[in-house]
């Protein structure tokens, strides 16, 4: 079974990706460049709970409304 994706939530800055995707079953998947010639690296999270609290917060932040509900249950679990 296919584990259905929720939302994707962009926070890069400058030239630095740094993308999250949340899934039903509660993982999250984070696509980021760690710098310039260290990129395109995935990081795959059971739960929120080893994520920092800034970049929790800049989530929060940029979560698309329809999603928000959702999204803070996934990121405040733990």
């Amino acid at each position: 079974m296919e584990d259905k994706k929720i939302c994707l939530i962009d926070i890069s800055s400058d030239d630095l990706l740094d993308v999250f995707t949340f899934y039903e079953s509660g993982k999250i998947k984070h696509f980021f460049d760690k710098t310039r010639f260290n990129h395109s690296l995935t990081k795959w999270y059971a739960d929120a709970s080893k994520i920092p609290e800034i970049k929790i917060d800049q989530l929060i932040k940029k979560c698309p409304k329809e999603y928000f509900d959702k999204i803070k249950l996934i990121l405040y679990q733990y």
